[in-house]
């Protein structure tokens, strides 16, 4: 009995105007290359781009708490991918990982210290263009007003000194970041007036521990 309704089903395909046959095999090819679409988007989640554009649009929170979770080579490769970037998409790119640093620094340090770096790299494109650009400068002096105090907030002086220094390397005529931005507790590198400019800045931003030299400049300067 079974046979004898395999059969009849057969003999039913068979007879299907060639049309109707025609339609499924297109329908059935739809289908298969929407899902093989939507499987090439779900095994290319990293979307750099994305985040940015979510970032400027007001999506603060959503796009810094998908960047956190982030691998770091992804991230590298959306930093580089964004130093051509106009002003306005740098200075959200910037922020993002401002924000993504300042959320991370209570719970993971060396990636605050990551997201830190990857935004000191998108701000040397975007000094590179401060001599032409009012706007471009007053962004730079405000991020080196804000970044200091996040490091003095977790008593990480010697980063905290590092930035303020680095700040008036960029703005040498400006007054900010101003010296209440570090506290009494800082190392030597304060005096009275501010910063001690004649002490020695390194080349690179004092790192954690352990801490990879990949890890602690996301692209050489």
């Amino acid at each position: 009995m079974g046979g004898g309704q395999a059969s009849a089903g057969s003999d039913v395909d068979l007879l299907m105007p060639l049309d109707w046959r025609a339609h499924r095999l297109t329908s059935c090819c739809a289908l298969a290359v929407a899902l093989a679409v939507r499987t090439a988007v779900h095994a290319q989640p990293f979307d750099y781009d994305r985040l940015v554009t979510a970032y400027a649009a007001g999506h603060l929170g959503e796009a810094v708490s998908e960047l956190a979770r982030w691998p770091r080579e992804p991230i590298r490769h959306g930093v580089d991918a964004t130093v051509k970037a106009a002003e306005a998409r740098l200075r959200a790119a910037i922020m993002l990982h401002t924000d993504v640093a300042a959320s991370s620094l209570g719970s993971d340090f060396a990636l605050a210290e990551f997201h830190i770096n990857a935004a000191r790299r998108l701000l040397d494109v975007l000094a590179s263009r401060a001599p032409h650009d009012p706007r471009a400068r007053e962004f730079i002096t405000h991020w080196y007003e804000l970044v200091p105090s996040l490091f003095l907030v977790v008593r990480k002086f010697d980063r905290a000194a590092w930035l303020v220094q680095e700040g008036f390397d960029r703005s040498p005529n400006n007054p900010m970041p101003r010296p209440e931005t570090a506290s009494s507790a800082a190392p030597p590198i304060w005096n009275r007036r501010g910063p001690n400019r004649s002490t020695r800045r390194p080349t690179a931003m004092p790192t954690t521990s352990g801490t990879s030299a990949n890890d602690a400049e996301i692209s050489p300067r």
